[in-house]
């Protein structure tokens, strides 16, 4: 029996009296879910909180309100699993930290993994503006220089996003960098060191340097805040390996009025997606013996999560799977393009639709339906759309939210 067949495999709830299992090798299908509804369709009362209900293996799951955690956290660590919280509305409320800058990997020789730097301040900046990238690559190139300046030449418990602001504070009154220069002595042939005449020669450059610092600025300074900068400095932070190795279930608070941590959040998502699969790759079957699902709630709202379209076509071998809830297709396709959105839909095996006024998402369920538009925006609202890859589509009743609880406490009480 290979090593990732010891946790049972289990079902998940998609519609009422509709399950489907999580057994890839019965059903053929991948366990990538996608779930499109407006808001009050009941997408965290009617799927996500199932899901948490019927888990066998660890789960990520995105908890804007905390409310999940207070409904299931009593049953999840009776039935044997870890249950932590990163809480970036009200830190005090964390059982553990995030520190981006931890997940960089080291060489044999002690030297920083340049690529997993490059990735962390890709994630910070994007490239925001496709017909003049300038600004945004000059901004992320600075970022890397303060990133690798930390991991490389500081103790690791200096190395926090919020030192990253600190460091920027002393290049602003130091012209010539002689603080960088002296660090950089201790590693001369690293890549810090040769960073350091690019940065030197735009800080001599005032128009130029005053608008890369004002943008790089405009970046740290969301991780200004002392509550958040006890999360991104604790000394006990996640580490994404042991969702692959032991039951958990780790939920991240986020606010759903406030954008400022969408980025961190998706950093982290990034951050445990490539952490998983390295474990995956480092086992002798190629996979987790802990299934791993990553709910990302509200998924094309916030920060746009680099070669994501890449990344869900990989993970269904290493027992890793992500359920995306949106409200729609046109949504998803602001963040990502029409292409990207494509690949990212049809490594969905299943689509759940729950209802939304958006045409390009009608036209989208209508094709795969054999519907008209008309009937698929009209669609009662405690009806949903299912498709199932390889399968006419079907209209269903959906589960109605919250109701779970109601069974599972009525099921309790005969017992």
């Amino acid at each position: 029996m290979t090593d990732h067949n010891r946790i049972k495999e289990g079902s998940r709830l998609l519609a009422k009296g509709v399950r489907v299992s999580n057994n890839t090798r019965k059903t053929l299908l991948n366990n990538n879910d996608c779930i499109i509804g407006s808001s009050g369709c009941g997408k965290t009362g009617g799927y996500v909180l199932p899901l948490l209900q019927d888990a066998e293996g660890s789960l990520v799951v995105t908890d804007t309100k905390r409310r999940l955690v207070h409904l299931v956290r009593d049953d999840l660590i009776a039935r044997g699993y870890r249950v932590e919280v990163i809480d970036f509305v009200e830190p005090e409320h964390s059982t553990l930290g995030y520190n981006p800058l931890r997940q960089i990997r080291r060489r044999k020789d002690g030297s920083v993994n340049e690529q997993d730097a490059f990735s962390i301040a890709n994630a910070l900046q994007p490239v925001k503006n496709s017909k003049d990238m300038f600004w945004d690559q000059a901004a992320r190139r600075y970022l890397l220089f303060l990133i690798l300046c930390l991991t490389t030449c500081m103790e690791e418990c200096d190395q926090t996003i919020p030192n990253m602001l600190r460091l920027h504070e002393i290049v602003t009154i130091d012209e010539s960098l002689s603080f960088f220069e002296d660090l950089a002595k201790s590693a001369p042939d690293s890549h810090f060191a040769q960073l350091i005449p690019g940065i030197q020669s735009i800080r001599s450059v005032d128009r130029t340097w005053s608008c890369i610092a004002e943008q790089a600025e405009g970046v740290l300074s969301a991780f200004e805040a002392p509550e958040l900068s006890a999360i991104l400095s604790a000394e006990h932070c996640i580490e994404p390996e042991i969702l692959g190795r032991q039951k958990t279930v780790l939920f991240l608070n986020i606010s759903d009025l406030d954008s400022a941590m969408d980025t961190l959040v998706n950093l982290c998502f990034t951050q445990t997606l490539q952490a998983l699969c390295r474990e995956a790759d480092g086992r002798a079957d190629g996979a987790l013996p802990v299934p791993v699902r990553l709910v990302m709630d509200d998924f094309a709202a916030g920060a746009r999560i680099g070669d994501f379209d890449r990344i869900i076509s990989v993970i269904r071998s290493r027992n890793i799977s992500v359920s995306l809830i949106l409200q729609s297709i046109t949504q998803l396709e602001s963040r990502y393009t029409k292409a990207e959105a494509a690949t990212i839909l049809n490594n969905c095996d299943h689509v759940l639709y729950l209802g939304s006024q958006d045409i390009s998402t009608a036209d989208f369920i209508a094709s795969h339906a054999s519907r008209t538009r008309e009937a698929v925006l009209t669609m009662p609202r405690d009806m949903m759309y299912l498709l199932t890859s390889g399968e006419k589509a079907r209209l269903l009743e959906r589960v109605k939210p919250y109701s779970t609880l109601e069974t599972r406490e009525k099921g309790a009480e005969r017992e």
